[in-house]
């Protein structure tokens, strides 16, 4: 054991007999231990906390788990599907001079972003911080990536010319009926999807849009990304946003009750809205991020439960779980690519589309703009800076026409 401050000469010298002041100070020493080991005893009662926005079929069993094998209790207080992400990261705001929870697992990036510049998060650098790129991890350690999604389109098989990628409300898709579902982009990973719209369109054109698809009988939002991808399934809408996890969740359900088939394909970045040096394919990949709440005194519990959250194990299972999520380690990917027992081969696959994703940590200033904006369209407020008139609502340049050949159907 190294001892901290201790010098290389350092010797054993033989006590001297306590003075009264010595024994009044090793009977303070005495009463600051008794209450150190009472606070740790307490917080062996007391268990951890764990806000999780990622789905609970999936996080729940993997906290329970740790739990079981630790003997540390673990709460899990998640939250709804219609309030994905935000909800818990308002609700750590709000708790910030009080926190109660000691690890926040988010199923998204950006509004882990807010609480790291708000301060509500601690600084872990371990190795499963040391694991992640620097892109997929705070400089400072606040935040470590943990799996990732990729944002798609689910449609029906035969629906092949009409634009999902930035659908125009105001043009009539080629059989003249066609309907998209999109989930509130208020909340989850559609707001950090609407945050790289927002980025990329400007205010202007972001609202033009935004109007057009509301008022459109074609264009329907709905209460998450699960109930969007049933819709398509259901054959109540002909496409929608959502994420890989919902979408290979609700595939493999209806492979086994004998369902339609519907496809599947990674949501793309129309051309002329790219970069300079960003990727052709231009994927959207939203990792979940796993945070250490700042407190007075950091439980080392959590520590141990954050590192193991970020182990490879963990991310292996979670991609080969019915989610598809893509490891975001360096140990877990490299183990994925030399996997050969079949369980994990789409999530491979999905990895490789991920290594053409875009940069998403520019658009914390984007999805606060959005997110100002969409709260004061939800109360019927006016945007000062919206467009006036009745400008038509275009395809962008490049958006149609500009899309990856599609897979073969999923059924």
């Amino acid at each position: 054991m190294t001892v901290p401050n201790a010098t290389a000469d350092s010797v054993y010298e033989r006590p001297a007999r306590p003075s009264r002041w010595g024994a009044w100070l090793l009977g303070g020493l005495l009463a600051a231990f008794a209450a150190v080991w009472a606070w740790q005893q307490r917080r062996v009662g007391e268990g951890l906390i764990v806000y999780t926005s990622h789905d609970l079929v999936f996080a729940q069993p993997l906290l329970e788990e740790w739990s079981q094998v630790s003997g540390v209790p673990v709460a899990i207080v998640g939250d709804t599907e219609a309030s994905k992400s935000l909800g818990l990261v308002r609700r750590l705001l709000a708790e910030a001079e009080a926190p109660q929870a000691d690890l926040f697992w988010n199923n998204e990036l950006l509004g882990t972003l807010e609480l790291a510049a708000a301060g509500v998060l601690a600084e872990h650098r371990g190795s499963g911080w040391a694991d992640r790129p620097s892109a997929l991890r705070d400089a400072d350690g606040r935040w470590t990536g943990l799996a990732g999604r990729l944002r798609v389109t689910v449609s029906r098989p035969d629906l092949e010319v009409y634009d999902l990628d930035f659908p125009a409300p105001n043009a009539a898709p080629p059989d003249g009926d066609a309907t998209i579902v999109i989930a509130d982009p208020m909340f989850g990973t559609t707001l950090t999807h609407a945050a790289l719209l927002w980025d990329r369109l400007g205010r202007d054109r972001f609202a033009s849009w935004f109007d057009a698809a509301r008022a459109s009988p074609r264009v329907r939002f709905v209460p998450g990304n699960g109930p969007a991808c049933e819709q398509v399934a259901r054959g109540a809408a002909d496409a929608a946003w959502t994420d890989t996890d919902d979408a290979f969740t609700l595939r493999d359900r209806y492979r086994r009750e004998g369902g339609p088939p519907f496809r599947i394909d990674a949501w793309r970045m129309p051309e002329s809205w790219r970069r300079e040096g960003e990727p052709p394919r231009a994927v959207v990949m939203i990792p979940n991020t796993a945070a250490l709440i700042a407190k007075p005194e950091i439980d080392p519990r959590a520590r141990d439960l954050l590192e193991w959250l970020l182990s490879p194990e963990v991310e292996r299972r979670l991609a080969a779980s019915g989610s598809r999520q893509i490891p975001l380690g360096r140990a877990a990917a490299a183990a994925l690519a030399d996997d050969e027992t079949g369980e994990v081969e789409e999530a491979w696959m999905l990895s490789q589309l991920a290594g053409e994703a875009i940069y998403l940590r520019g658009l914390l200033p984007a999805r606060n703009d959005v997110l100002e904006f969409l709260a004061a369209r939800a109360a019927g407020k006016a945007d000062p800076a919206a467009p006036t008139g009745d400008s038509p609502v275009l395809p962008m340049d490049g958006a149609a026409g500009d899309r990856p050949a599609r897979a073969e159907p999923q059924s």
